[in-house]
């Protein structure tokens, strides 16, 4: 399948294949009782009762006429063709964006296969998008089928495997047989498209835009003021206007962005707050510029530089409420260094207190700090 591009977010296409067979190291295989089997147990019973207390020959008859086909629906999935079916989609999601998986299903054997229900699920402690169910009649010996499955994802957040079924229909609907497989698969949801906010200036000029500092290049000429150094003194233009003139010189620092994650998952406010900060960050690295975020994490939570292919990550990984310990937040704005600005998305039962010694730790480094829940 080709992979789709959704609002900055490479989808990089990913298969899930296997076989229907019975059982394998890394699945799980059995029968199942059709949607009729049911009824057709208590026929059996009723039957076969009714036959025993008025030994009725025809009643006998169609009770094991009733267990045959119990019989025969079970070995036509068991001793059906083997197929093997391969399912893909893209990796990276978005939230609301519809997204295709793709299902191959192709018949090994020289006979025809039995019809085929193909399930797929994320497995995740959220839910993040409905489950895909395909449908397959039966396919010719040697032959293979492709369908497709638009999927719109409901949650953001990762998975870090997928679960998908295969199961065979036995003769009759009766029986049915089940393969079922986990596969070790990290799929992100990303937060809904959102409008980015406008940034303080330097914070979304490229590297080599932000405040200028100290350096030699020569910026312009200006009158000279008290304490301006003689060596800074430009000559020809003193002579040429007749008042003392000097060159400022600087360099242009490098423009930094830094994101401070702390929030709930599914929690509405805070869902939002994330999608607007996304879609800021993924334009300002789109610009450039040098972009960090800090989720607190075991073992930390700096994910280092972000790029155009993983700027999304923090934002889909956010999910507790866990304050950014001090040291974190410190190698965080020492990372982005001075004149940087700091985009703080935290939820708004995050403690008053907390964000006020952030705001004071970042305003004490130079940083320009903008609060998303101020201008929710």
């Amino acid at each position: 399948m080709t992979p789709r591009r959704h609002d900055g977010v490479d989808g990089r296409g990913a298969g899930v294949r296997g076989a229907d067979g019975r059982g394998g190291a890394d699945g799980r295989g059995g029968a199942k009782a059709g949607a009729n089997a049911s009824l057709a147990c208590v026929g059996v019973v009723l039957l076969l009762t009714l036959a025993s207390e008025t030994g009725s020959v025809w009643l006998q008859a169609a009770g094991c006429g009733l267990l045959a086909m119990f019989a025969a629906s079970w070995c036509s999935a068991w001793l059906g063709a083997a197929c093997e079916v391969e399912l893909r989609h893209a990796d990276d999601l978005v939230v609301g964006v519809p997204f295709d998986v793709e299902v191959s299903v192709r018949n090994r054997s020289m006979r025809r296969s039995r019809p085929l229900i193909v399930r797929y699920a994320l497995v995740c402690a959220r839910r993040l998008a409905p489950d895909v169910v395909v449908y397959f009649d039966p396919i010719p010996g040697g032959e293979q089928v492709t369908l497709r499955a638009t999927v719109t994802p409901l949650a953001r957040g990762e998975a870090r495997s997928g679960r998908w079924t295969v199961e065979k229909v036995g003769a009759f609907g009766l029986l049915s047989w089940r393969h079922t497989r986990t596969t070790e698969k990290v799929v992100r949801v990303c937060p809904p498209p959102a409008a980015p906010i406008e940034l303080p200036d330097g914070a979304g000029a490229v590297d080599g835009g932000g405040p200028i500092g100290p350096g030699l290049d020569v910026r312009g000429a200006r009158e000279w003021r008290p304490g301006d150094a003689v060596r800074h003194v430009h000559w020809r233009s003193t002579a040429r206007t007749g008042r003392l003139t000097v060159l400022e010189r600087g360099e242009p620092g490098h423009a930094a962005l830094g994101v401070l994650l702390v929030g709930r998952s599914g929690e509405p406010s805070f869902e939002a707050m994330l999608a607007t900060a996304a879609a800021t960050v993924g334009r300002a690295v789109e610009a450039g510029v040098a972009c960090y975020a800090w989720v607190e994490q075991d073992g930390g939570g700096c994910l280092g530089r972000l790029t155009p292919a993983s700027f999304f990550v923090p934002f889909v990984r956010v999910e507790r409420p866990r304050l950014p310990s001090p040291e974190g937040v410190e190698h965080l704005t020492a990372h982005i260094g001075e004149g940087a600005t700091l985009l703080l998305v935290a939820a708004a039962d995050v403690p008053p207190g907390w964000r006020a010694e952030v705001a004071a730790a970042a305003t004490a480094r130079g940083l320009t700090v903008v609060d998303l829940l101020d201008l929710a």
